[in-house]
């Protein structure tokens, strides 16, 4: 997926703080606050030498979007049916079953959140692949 940015700020160990434009695949997604539904900023490492008011075109890779939609869509429902599953293998009621299927939803959502907290703040301060300064 190509997004096209305007640089913010150079920081002195490689790292760019990039206001980036929504894109047209990002305009029917509710992801982000109202405050930023014409861009957002984020911070990123990059190899190239860039300025202060540099526009630059990037891509994300597109196995990182499906990874994320796999994780927000597949594993949430994965995780009801197998909650659902557990609770009819230990032979408890269908109220208890859907219990066991809600848990297992809310449990996932709380995972996600800490995944999403935690690691992948981290890795989404990689390279980037630049196309265009």
């Amino acid at each position: 997926m190509v997004n096209t940015g305007i640089v913010k700020a150079v920081e002195k160990d490689g790292r760019v703080r990039v206001q980036i434009y929504k894109e047209s695949a990002c305009s029917h997604c509710s992801g982000c606050s109202e405050s930023s539904k014409i861009s957002r900023e984020d911070v990123f490492t990059i190899d190239e030498e860039v300025k202060v008011g540099d526009l630059i075109t990037f891509e994300i890779e597109t196995s990182e979007i499906m990874q994320a939609a796999v994780l927000v869509y597949i594993l949430p429902i994965a995780a009801m049916v197998l909650g659902y599953l557990l609770g009819s293998f230990l032979n408890k009621s269908e109220e208890i079953s859907i219990i066991f299927s809600f848990s297992a939803l809310f449990l996932t959502f709380g995972i996600l959140f800490l995944y999403d907290r935690l690691i992948l703040k981290r890795r989404r301060k990689s390279t980037l692949r630049i196309k265009k300064i």
